[in-house]
């Protein structure tokens, strides 16, 4: 199991670490930047917020790759899916759902 957590903030991010309750032995996680949004602007920061959250809660039970991705969620998220090879995507129970909805079997929510 590979599985891609879809993280924008660190509420999210938290939700689905909790989610893998036995993480397998590499997990992915990926923010997606608005390209209109500068560095160090919040969005910015909040991303790499999120995926702190995910390196601090996984990476003692397992191997932690980040991905960030410049562009629309609904393109990159399924882009970044295909090629860490990840057989599930969780994202949480906000807009991410509706935009990935048609573009992956392989989603799930998770509340």
């Amino acid at each position: 199991m590979t599985p891609l957590l879809a993280v924008d903030d660190v509420d999210t991010a938290a939700a689905l670490c909790d989610a893998l309750a036995d993480p397998p032995g590499t997990v992915h996680a990926v923010h997606v930047f608005p390209p209109d949004a500068p560095p160090g602007s919040d969005r910015r920061r909040d991303g790499e917020e999120a995926l702190n959250v995910v390196r601090s809660r996984l990476s003692a039970r397992a191997t932690v790759r980040l991905h960030r991705r410049e562009g629309d969620p609904a393109a990159a998220v399924p882009d970044v899916a295909d090629g860490v090879g990840a057989d599930s995507v969780l994202v949480g129970a906000g807009g991410l759902v509706d935009v990935l909805r048609d573009r992956s079997r392989r989603l799930r929510v998770v509340d």
